[in-house]
């Protein structure tokens, strides 16, 4: 099963450069194609991320001490409850557990407004300016 996680992890990473360059190339050449490829490894970086957490949590469960996180932060008497909180006092749980909802608030930002665009410097007219154009409120 570590394996499996430390596989994770590098796919997770290769996902993020992919990502990177996807997103960057888009914005350069204004491609919309390969910015929304950009957003959708963000997606998978997210899925990546929860199911290394979730293999993370059943090794404390299991008492895996072949992963040295288990090892260091665990042990066979440690109560289940205790086992549950485990991963969230280790610096590598904690970064994965904090890192998730991270993802989540970017995709939020992403999907709910994805026409903002905070490099974007150009001033733009109220949309009442556009619909009424010889109003005084403009």
């Amino acid at each position: 099963m570590a394996l499996i996680g430390r596989a994770l992890l590098i796919l997770a990473l290769m996902t993020a450069v992919y990502g990177v360059g996807a997103s960057i190339y888009g914005a350069r050449t204004r491609d919309e194609d390969w910015v929304a490829s950009g957003r959708r490894a963000m997606y998978a970086i997210f899925g990546l991320a929860l199911i290394g957490f979730v293999l993370m949590e059943v090794a404390f469960q299991r008492n895996e001490f072949s992963w040295v996180v288990v090892a260091g932060h665990s042990s066979t008497t440690t109560p289940t409850f205790y086992k549950l909180a485990a991963p969230w006092s280790s610096q590598q749980g904690l970064t994965a557990a904090v890192g998730l909802p991270a993802v989540d608030v970017v995709q939020h930002r992403a999907v709910r407004h994805p026409q903002a665009d905070p490099g974007d410097r150009r001033v733009r007219e109220p949309p009442c300016c556009s619909a009424s154009p010889g109003s005084s409120r403009c």
